[in-house]
């Protein structure tokens, strides 16, 4: 129980320093500058309600920003050191017209304490922005939106079990920037559906075990 406490303790570190890295540079526009583990915008494990991405030099002129924004790349390193367990994730996303995120991440999981159990997992995800942020000429609404992130590993601790190679996240998400405080503040909730454990790392569906 200890070892799970530590090693809970250690991604909730990574988490925190995420945040408090967007907290500082939020300010500068209204997305979010990260990939999160997964490769979808947003921070650590969560997807954001922020599409990923910038808009080109030149501003409205540039007529390419009306059709897909600048590419957004992201990497971390996670470590769960009394586990003896290095997790290293990339991802990529982009948005089209403004609204439709599309993004693909690669997750190398190495546990060498249980020999020979390295996952490699892949992940292809999509987000759909529903409400911008301060619509309706507000200062309090939130972006809200939703999306879903397909997962496939070849873990072999799947083959031993029996279990499917693949399955599918989906989530709606709600996110608000609030800057009327000294320091910007990020604030994000949501709904997950799930049929993976371990945030689909080990991408075991026991609602899906086959005999």
């Amino acid at each position: 129980m200890n070892n799970n406490i530590k090693n809970s303790k250690s991604i909730r570190i990574a988490a925190a320093l995420s945040f408090a890295a967007v907290a500082a540079i939020g300010t500068a526009y209204g997305g979010v500058p990260l990939n999160n583990l997964q490769g979808a915008g947003g921070i650590a494990f969560n997807p954001l309600a922020y599409t990923a991405g910038q808009p080109w030099e030149g501003g409205e002129s540039n007529s390419l920003n009306n059709v897909v924004s600048k590419p957004q790349f992201g990497a971390w390193y996670v470590n769960l050191n009394d586990a003896d367990i290095n997790w290293g994730a990339f991802g990529a996303a982009f948005t089209v017209a403004n609204r439709l995120e599309l993004s693909a991440g690669y997750e190398l999981v190495n546990a060498r304490k249980y020999g020979d159990r390295s996952i490699n997992k892949y992940n292809l995800g999509a987000k759909v922005r529903l409400l911008d942020e301060n619509a309706f000429d507000t200062s309090w609404v939130p972006a809200i939106a939703v999306g879903g992130i397909y997962k496939y590993t070849d873990s072999r601790t799947v083959d031993a079990l029996k279990l499917d190679h693949d399955g599918f996240d989906a989530y709606v998400v709600a996110s608000k920037l609030i800057t009327q405080t000294p320091w910007p503040v990020l604030l994000s909730a949501g709904l997950l559906y799930t049929d993976e454990v371990v945030n689909g790392v080990v991408a075991l569906n026991t609602s899906r075990a086959r005999a």
